[in-house]
């Protein structure tokens, strides 16, 4: 019991409950698309009724080093997790390496 309490905490401090996950982070993980629900990037995940899912897919947010190791990373409540998905103003793509 004490170690989950200790993974939940360290979780939190690096993302944060859903409404103080870092917009930063949820473009990175937005930035590739999602093998499990199949959201393109610039999206969010989806549920299998179509509705923004309450985390990002573990394929997804694995993809993004400094996110590879969290066992959850909660969709930001500016994405609306639980409505049903509404596409709206693209993530920007990631600049070229040698710019």
């Amino acid at each position: 019991m004490v170690r989950f309490a200790e993974l939940v905490l360290t979780q939190r401090r690096v993302c944060g409950t859903s409404e103080n996950c870092s917009p930063s982070d949820a473009d990175d993980v937005e930035r590739h698309p999602c093998p499990r629900c199949r959201a393109e990037p610039g999206s969010p995940c989806r549920s299998r009724s179509g509705a923004v899912a309450g985390t990002y897919h573990t394929g997804r947010f694995t993809k993004v080093p400094r996110l590879a190791k969290l066992l959850r990373v909660p969709t930001p409540a500016d994405r609306g997790p639980g409505q049903p998905w509404r596409s709206g103003t693209p993530v920007p793509l990631a600049l070229a390496p040698d710019t």
